[in-house]
């Protein structure tokens, strides 16, 4: 899962729009994250112009990582 991570900052950093106005903060397009994500998932290569989109995939695979590493640490913690 940081893989991604880390190929999602670096796709924002090659387009110049870290920097965007509202870059965290705006919403991508919904109907190009889905096929973002799928491909994603497929482990197919992706490319996107709209730096949104990739900012707003960045924020929901975070808040995954968090998630899953919360519920790693409860379930050990019961053992």
């Amino acid at each position: 899962m940081p893989e991604i991570l880390v190929m999602l900052k670096d796709i924002l950093i090659v387009m110049d729009d870290i920097e965007s106005e509202g870059i965290f903060r705006k919403a991508g397009l919904e109907s190009e994250m889905t096929i973002l994500r799928e491909k994603i998932t497929n482990g197919e290569p992706f490319h996107s112009y709209n730096p949104h989109s990739i900012a707003t995939l960045m924020k929901v695979r975070r808040y995954i990582a968090i998630y899953l590493f919360i519920f790693l640490f409860y379930v050990l913690a019961l053992v």
